[in-house]
């Protein structure tokens, strides 16, 4: 196999960005649902693609076979709330590579990229999340050293499961525990403080 380039998405890179992102999320909603994307999601995404180019908190980068674009991956600066000592980090919102490529080292190369990119930024944890049937995906993060810390879980919700009436509402801004949140994209505009020397070692 030629060697593959991992370079950094452009704008120009939008058509093969949204076919991967599609072709990650049509995956991904076969497991889960509630990943299904939402109409219009092809515009949202080269709208980020763009803001990322001239962003320092996220990078878009892609696995190259000559021209061929076989794989991408997305690394984003997530800032948690100021209640914690430990607010920032790099998180993987998404890493696919097309079905003929994989068991190659293309997921290994874009990954390497994406810990250099953190590292760069003075970030030593990374982290992501699995569906919880993901299995593939589970061994893959395994191999690379990832390891489980918190459980999301799930409930439907249905009227009766209202015991009492529900409490007041207030008007008034709320607090909240957590700036981020786990969001497969966060299409947000954020405004990071200067982050340099916070890592979590």
């Amino acid at each position: 196999m030629r060697p593959i380039d991992i370079v950094a998405a452009t704008p120009a890179d939008a058509a093969e960005v949204i076919r991967l992102f599609g072709e990650l999320h049509r995956y991904n909603s076969q497991l889960d649902p509630r990943f299904a994307l939402a109409d219009g999601w092809e515009e949202l995404v080269h709208q980020y693609l763009q803001q990322s180019e001239d962003s320092a908190d996220s990078s878009w980068l892609l696995a190259r076979d000559n021209s061929r674009v076989v794989g991408f991956v997305l690394v984003e600066l997530h800032a948690d709330s100021p209640l914690y000592r430990h607010r920032y980090w790099a998180e993987i919102v998404g890493l696919y590579v097309d079905p003929e490529y994989r068991g190659s080292d293309v997921a290994d190369l874009l990954m390497e990229q994406a810990y250099a990119w953190a590292l760069r930024r003075n970030l030593r944890i990374m982290q992501l999340y699995v569906t919880a049937t993901n299995y593939q995906a589970q061994r893959f993060y395994g191999k690379q050293g990832f390891v489980g810390t918190q459980l999301i879980m799930r409930r439907t919700l249905s009227e009766s499961d209202v015991l009492e009436a529900p409490l007041a509402t207030h008007s008034h801004r709320r607090l909240h525990f957590s700036e981020g949140g786990a969001r497969p994209l966060d299409m947000h505009e954020r405004a990071h403080r200067n982050h340099a020397g916070d890592s979590d070692e």
